[in-house]
């Protein structure tokens, strides 16, 4: 009788004893290795992947604005606070050194993505003077800039959206074992994602009124 009680703990026990072990294991493997051996969760690489995206977006739009500000220079009335607002916004984004290492660092990748709605808002105010400058929106090159604008803006939206679900998967993991132990002991963050989730252009194609969407820009 005794004897059959003792194989019946223990067949019992053994799953509890193979888990113990496990996580003992797991932590002798991170003791032994440090973070170099800690597992990333499975969408790191998609994770990288989305926000190499929206950089490499944004790097294109912060062309075509400096394209669109050589021919407003030529435009404009002088005395005009609009080209100087662009400029001091493309200082700051250019400032905030955009790279993938920006998922590590959740105060550079704030001040980077406020940086870019820095910038959205500066060129919002250069399509609404454009709009009221006959010489700026006459010019076919501008205008053929500002269809491109519109069209890098709304694949920002959406390379941004991607990243977020990315970013809110990641993190979902870091919760969820093996990795919320390995996460603890590394000292593992959530990653950042972006604040503001409109995806309006900040350039349109011609004949849209950007004095309605002045404002409410933010990508």
């Amino acid at each position: 009788m005794a004897a059959t009680l003792n194989a019946a703990f223990n067949a019992a026990a053994r799953p509890f004893t193979k888990t113990v072990c496990f996580i003992a294991a797991a932590f002798a493997l991170l003791a032994a290795g440090g973070c170099q051996t800690y597992v990333v969760p499975p969408n790191d690489a998609e994770l990288k992947a989305s926000l190499t995206d929206v950089l490499d977006l944004y790097s294109q739009r912060l062309r075509l604005v400096s394209r669109m500000t050589v021919i407003a220079k030529d435009k404009l009335k002088r005395g005009t606070s609009t080209l100087a607002a662009i400029a001091s916004a493309r200082t700051r984004v250019v400032a905030a050194a955009a790279t993938p290492a920006l998922a590590n660092d959740p105060i550079a990748f704030a001040r980077f993505d406020v940086a870019q709605r820095q910038l959205t808002e500066a060129v919002s105010a250069l399509m609404v003077e454009a709009e009221s400058e006959p010489r700026l929106n006459s010019d076919a090159t501008f205008r053929a800039l500002q269809g491109n604008l519109a069209i890098w803006s709304t694949r920002i939206g959406s390379a941004r959206t991607r990243y977020d679900q990315a970013a809110q998967i990641y993190n979902a993991t870091l919760h969820t074992f093996p990795h919320n132990i390995a996460a603890r002991l590394c000292a593992e963050q959530e990653k950042p994602v972006f604040s503001v989730m409109d995806r309006r252009p900040s350039g349109s194609l011609p004949h849209i009124d950007f004095r309605e969407l002045r404002g409410t820009l933010r990508v």
